[in-house]
C-alpha cells in the first residue's frame, strides 16, 4: 500500500489545525492554519511570517493575482503581500466583514471575496492605478438570501462566472 507522511508542529507547522493549502505560480506550497502561514521547503514547514499580522489569528484562504501578488483571507481582514510589504484591508476600508472565507479572481482581474456577511468585489485595476480602495459589497441588504459564505467554496467557471457556496445554497 501507499505510505503516508503525517506532518505536525514537530515538522514546523504553526498548528496542527490546517485550513488549506495553496501552490503559487513559483511552485511554493503554502499551508494555512489557525496560527498563521507556513511554507513547505521540501522536507518540513517554515513560518512564512514570523512577525506581524499574519503571525496571529486564523488564515482561512489564499489566492494569487496576475502580478504574482499573494492575497490572504483571515479572521481579521484581507492581506496583500507583494513579496516585500504586507498591506491589510478591513471593514474600515469598506468591506462588510473582516472574516474572509474565500478568494478568487474574475477574467477582468477583480478580486472576489466570500466573507462572513456576504460577497465583495475589490477593483484591483483602480487600486493599482491610483491606490484607491473600492469594495462593492453584496449582502442581505442587496438581496442575498444566504449571505454568509463557506470557507474555500468559490470557483470561476469556464464562462468566467464566479460561484460562491453559502450557508443557504450557491450564488452565481
Amino acid at each position: 500500500g501507499y505510505e503516508y507522511v503525517n506532518y505536525t508542529t514537530k515538522d514546523g507547522l504553526l498548528d496542527n489545525d490546517v485550513y488549506g493549502f495553496f501552490q503559487c505560480l513559483s511552485g511554493t506550497l503554502w499551508c494555512l492554519s489557525v496560527r498563521g502561514v507556513n511554507k513547505f521547503d521540501g522536507t518540513g514547514f517554515i513560518n512564512a511570517f514570523p512577525e506581524g499580522a499574519l503571525s496571529k489569528g486564523m488564515t482561512l484562504c489564499m489566492a494569487q493575482d496576475r502580478d504574482s501578488v499573494l492575497w490572504f483571507g483571515t479572521d481579521h481582514g484581507l492581506y496583500r503581500f507583494d513579496g516585500k510589504e504586507l498591506a491589510v484591508f478591513t471593514d474600515k476600508d469598506g468591506i462588510y466583514s473582516n472574516i474572509i472565507y474565500s478568494l478568487t479572481f474574475d477574467n477582468e482581474g477583480n478580486l472576489w471575496i466570500g466573507h462572513h456577511r456576504g460577497i465583495a468585489k475589490f477593483d484591483l485595476s483602480l487600486y493599482k492605478s491610483s491606490d484607491r480602495i473600492s469594495f462593492i459589497n453584496y449582502g442581505t441588504e442587496e438581496g442575498l438570501v444566504g449571505a454568509e459564505c463557506n470557507q474555500n467554496a468559490i470557483t470561476k467557471d469556464h464562462l468566467g462566472n464566479v460561484w460562491f457556496g453559502t450557508i443557504k445554497g450557491a450564488i452565481v
